[in-house]
């Protein structure tokens, strides 16, 4: 599946010895584990955020909901700017 996706890796990951390709194959899947521990920590998963989502990926438009996120992320979103693009 991953080959799929990224023909070009496959060569040179066939070309490598089958230890190679285990120690590989390990060190992504630890990254993998250790990246996901991190967004689970990091990431606002019971937030309202996620509820909001459909406005961020412009499923839906409902001003109230981008006014929820300009609330929930004043340091990416300020009052000035705010103003100009008609959320307040």
């Amino acid at each position: 599946m991953f080959f799929k996706e990224y023909p070009h890796l496959q060569n040179d990951f066939l070309e490598l010895s089958e230890d190679e390709q285990r120690s590989s194959i390990e060190a992504v899947n630890r990254f993998l584990k250790a990246s996901l521990r991190k967004m689970i920590q990091w990431l606002p998963l019971k937030n309202k955020i996620l509820f909001e989502s459909e406005n961020i990926s412009l499923k839906r438009f409902d001003p109230e909901g981008w006014d929820r996120i300009r609330l929930m992320f004043t340091n990416i979103v300020g009052f000035k700017i705010s103003r100009r693009i008609n959320l307040v």
